[in-house]
């Protein structure tokens, strides 16, 4: 099927109803006899999907969002987690969308919860004030301690520094004695997050 024929499709489909309004509804295409569930399935899942679904001459227009199925536990969380946010307040909801954004490990609603007490402890309330002061999410102690020195590298600090010497460099000792003073840490779920003392 080629993009206009897709494109009518979707033109059709929005007039009788918002995309909003096509959840859990299942349209079939002329050409096959597979459901088209719409929206969401994104990312590596979605081209799958293409290649499994469609020929290999057909142009897939971003438009065109396919659901991926869930479990009735995940639909659930999912909904969960809309109700809760949206019952924060807008400025909430931007601090939200910025961790969102920014960091890989929390990701429920208690998680967040939790962690935007924590950046409150450390004077940050606001999206802004997030976006400002975030530097990185790190798994461990040791990948902070490798940011140190890519940071350094970066700096230009250690540009005229013989690898020889380089390479004895203690950076822990350097995170330690010199650079925690310009950062600050969040510990969380065994997780470090770096600031900057903005």
């Amino acid at each position: 099927m080629k993009k206009h024929k897709i494109l009518n499709i979707l033109k059709r489909l929005r007039e009788e109803e918002s995309l909003v309004g096509l959840l859990g509804k299942t349209f079939k295409l002329a050409h096959t006899s597979e459901p088209l569930v719409l929206p969401l399935c994104t990312g590596q899942a979605r081209e799958e999907y293409i290649k499994a679904h469609f020929a290999p001459d057909t142009v897939v227009p971003d438009e065109l969002m396919i659901e991926e199925t869930v479990s009735p536990e995940f639909k659930k969380a999912r909904e969960d987690f809309a109700t809760w946010y949206d019952n924060k307040d807008e400025e909430t909801q931007e601090l939200i969308d910025e961790i969102s954004d920014r960091t890989y490990y929390i990701i429920d609603e208690e998680e967040y919860d939790d962690f935007i007490e924590e950046l409150d402890d450390e004077g940050m309330t606001t999206a802004d004030e997030f976006m400002d002061r975030f530097e990185a999410e790190f798994e461990s102690e040791s990948d902070l301690i490798d940011w140190v020195e890519s940071h350094l590298s970066d700096c230009g600090y250690l540009n005229d520094v013989p690898d020889f010497i380089k390479n004895h460099i203690d950076y822990q000792s350097v995170w330690e004695c010199e650079m925690r003073y310009d950062y600050s840490t969040i510990e969380y779920k065994g997780k470090i997050y770096l600031f900057n003392q903005g």
